[in-house]
């Protein structure tokens, strides 16, 4: 069994490539240079270094100082705000951004055709994108389109530096879809890295193409590249997790175990630190490895942190996977409660998947039968055009028919006249009965957002960490695709942000009380969180500290209140 996991920190990856061009940024940031040449190179300085919170502080500081004045200021600050917050798994927030910024870039993009700061943002507007699409949509076609819109602009620009970073793109997308002729894509990445000399591309390029060897069975070669890569990539990048974990799958495709699971050990170390598609990658990795030697135990033990990161951050990339791999653990020690459990959300999740494809295809063929139609009715209206014509010029020529022609064009017009008052009447009913639809759906929606709130904040179902969409809309009596629209409409947040965002709210319950001294690693899980990281990770976004650092300055203000007391 063939996973293309790995491949997805590569977006990431190729998003900082489009912002740091070459080693003098330095050297850039000098004061007369315009606003936007100095906000792109601080923005570039920080996401170059992964300093997300800072880039993303400067980049809405940057927007707020133009106040709308300067389109392609705010087109550049939201396509580095949507970038910050795919980074880290933010991703309502991201898609909002993001489409801000696509809709700025299609209406300045034929009016800025020498500004280069408009089509920087545009290439990292696609390039984020076509990430979220595969992240959250699991839509690779979309994808594919988002990461080929931008490649067109770039080549007909001349600009092939950022066009390698959609043939990256490009060449994860075909890995992921299984298809071998993608390597052409990193093939031609690894070339132009070696013409330029530049260390990140020859990596990149040699990386992507050990990936595409490993699936054609060509492990020697597979090797070379992915050697290659390591000796250009310090073991503080966090792209090296990944890579190493691209190793252990050649070792044990080459049959040999043990080397592989040092690899593995070693991968592991990288997981609390990257995005959550890089770091579930390496769990569903790991975990069908101990899973093919039988430690069904291990595997369920790494397996659960990995789906734990996928509901917690609600990244769909393997999801399912996991789901059918720790289905498949539980049946082999004989659990086959969970075993069931968990292969029904497999089913769930993988059927989701099925039906993106199956509702694309339907789609395309009511567009083409759609077309189809619309072209006979014209043939038709043509046709009839016609006849009509011929009748009037016959009429017209016989002239004892003039009466009878001057009755059949009023009774034509009484007609049409009555075809219109159909028309209309047609469209106020409609008009009525949408409007009737759309009083009772707001309703539905109001009683499905109440029940919601007393199931998890009032009955205390948030402390549940196997709660689900699909778990709480069958306990409300609903479906979970109508679950999350309705979360979303009342809240403006995912279903997974929502209860996420109320766990954090409960944990700063406990934070906050001084006497309280529940364990900081016990209050994860008894506010519902699968995976520590994922807690200390969304703690730190909405607070800007951690749980420990919070609840040290709890205690230190409790103190000095005591103190100013008793004085």
């Amino acid at each position: 069994m063939r996973h293309s996991t790995y491949f997805i920190i590569i977006f990431i990856y190729c998003v900082l490539l489009s912002c740091t061009r070459d080693d003098t940024l330095h050297a850039r940031l000098d004061t007369d240079y315009r606003l936007l040449k100095r906000s792109d190179s601080i923005l570039s300085l920080y996401t170059s270094k992964g300093e997300w919170t800072k880039a993303l502080s400067y980049a809405y500081s940057s927007d707020s100082a133009s106040s709308g004045r300067d389109v392609v200021n705010s087109l550049q600050a939201y396509a580095y705000i949507g970038q910050c917050y795919l980074a880290t798994d933010c991703y309502d927030s991201c898609r909002t951004y993001l489409e801000k910024g696509l809709a700025i870039w299609e209406s300045v993009k034929h009016s800025q055709p020498e500004n280069e700061f408009a089509y920087k943002s545009a290439y990292v507007l696609y390039n984020s994108l076509g990430i979220y699409t595969v992240n959250i949509e699991n839509d690779y076609e979309k994808a594919m389109r988002y990461f080929t819109d931008g490649s067109k602009i770039a080549s007909s620009r001349g600009d092939k530096y950022y066009n390698m970073v959609f043939l990256s793109n490009m060449a994860v997308v075909s890995n992921i879809r299984k298809d071998t002729s993608g390597i052409k894509y990193a093939a031609e990445i690894y070339k132009y890295g070696i013409c330029k000399k530049d260390t990140s591309t020859i990596c990149n390029g040699a990386y992507l193409q050990a990936a595409f060897y490993l699936m054609k069975g060509e492990l020697s070669r597979a090797k070379e590249m992915l050697n290659r890569a390591l000796q250009l990539t310090d073991p503080d990048d966090l792209r090296y997790g990944e890579m190493l974990n691209l190793y252990a799958e050649i070792l044990y495709k080459d049959s040999l175990p043990s080397e592989a699971e040092r690899y593995y050990e070693s991968a592991m170390k990288y997981t609390g630190h990257i995005s959550a598609s890089a770091a579930t990658a390496i769990y569903l990795s790991y975990g069908h490895f101990l899973l093919q030697e039988k430690r069904f135990s291990e595997a369920i033990r790494v397996l659960k942190k990995g789906t734990g990161i996928a509901e917690d951050s609600d990244n769909r990339v393997h999801k399912y996977q996991l789901y059918l791999s720790l289905s498949q653990a539980y049946e082999a020690v004989g659990n086959t409660s969970a075993a069931l459990a968990y292969h029904k959300k497999y089913s769930t999740e993988s059927e989701n998947a099925i039906n993106i494809e199956k509702e694309r295809a339907v789609n395309e063929l009511t567009r083409k039968y759609e077309q189809e139609i619309y072209e006979q009715e014209i043939y038709r209206h043509n046709m009839e055009i016609a006849s009509q014509k011929r009748a009037l010029a016959i009429s017209i020529a016989i002239a004892s028919i003039t009466a009878g022609l001057s009755a059949v064009i009023l009774s034509m017009y009484r007609k049409k006249d009555r075809l219109y008052s159909k028309i209309v009447k047609q469209y106020r009913d409609e008009f009525e009965k949408k409007q009737k639809n759309e009083i009772q759906t707001a309703a539905a929606g109001k009683d499905i957002f109440d029940k919601v709130e007393k199931l998890i904040k009032y009955d205390g179902k948030y402390r549940d960490n196997s709660l689900t969409r699909d778990s709480l809309a069958e306990m409300i009596g609903t479906n979970r695709t109508y679950l999350s629209k309705v979360v979303n409409e009342k809240t403006g947040m995912s279903f997974v942000n929502y209860l996420n965002s109320y766990r954090i709210e409960k944990s700063l319950e406990i934070l906050s009380d001084s006497d309280d001294n529940t364990p900081l690693k016990a209050i994860g899980p008894a506010v519902g969180f699968n995976s520590m990281s994922t807690f200390y990770k969304l703690f730190r976004e909405k607070v800007g500290m951690t749980p420990a650092k919070y609840r040290q300055k709890i205690i230190e203000i409790s103190k000095n209140d005591n103190l100013t007391k008793t004085a």
